[in-house]
């Protein structure tokens, strides 16, 4: 289980709250692993996650684009890394039976914790120079 600590806190509430959201849906998929639920469960909750990611990505991108972020084409290639990576894992769950759950479990967590603690706080100077905080 993934839990959110102070060090992934960006001081954005809005961002922040998207990213607590992001690790709640991870913890369910974890969560629907554990117990072995039918791998519909596991399906239904990447897709949660596949819709939810598309959000929290265009928020930070409307950002990047308002105060003419400079690392604005880094940062969105790793979002698409991201959602091409969650389109594989909804394939793999669909014709495995849910085999690489625990793989794309790990995956995740590890991704996520990574991009919001390196990759997000780069941004962070650019958003306050722009009254954000």
């Amino acid at each position: 289980m993934l839990e959110w600590k102070e060090e992934y806190s960006l001081g954005l509430q809005e961002i922040d709250n998207q990213h607590i959201k992001l690790i709640e849906l991870i913890n369910r998929l974890y969560d629907a692993f554990i117990k072995r639920q039918q791998s519909d469960e596991v399906i239904k909750v990447i897709v949660e996650l596949s819709e939810y990611i598309d959000v929290h990505f265009s928020t930070e991108e409307v950002y990047f684009k308002r105060f003419n972020y400079a690392e604005t084409t880094e940062h969105i290639k790793e979002h698409h890394f991201f959602i091409e990576k969650v389109k594989e894992f909804q394939t793999q769950v669909k014709e495995n039976k849910g085999r690489y759950v625990f793989n794309i479990i790990n995956f995740l967590q590890d991704w996520l914790v990574n991009h919001i603690t390196v990759t997000d706080k780069k941004y962070i100077e650019c958003f306050k120079k722009n009254g954000v905080f």
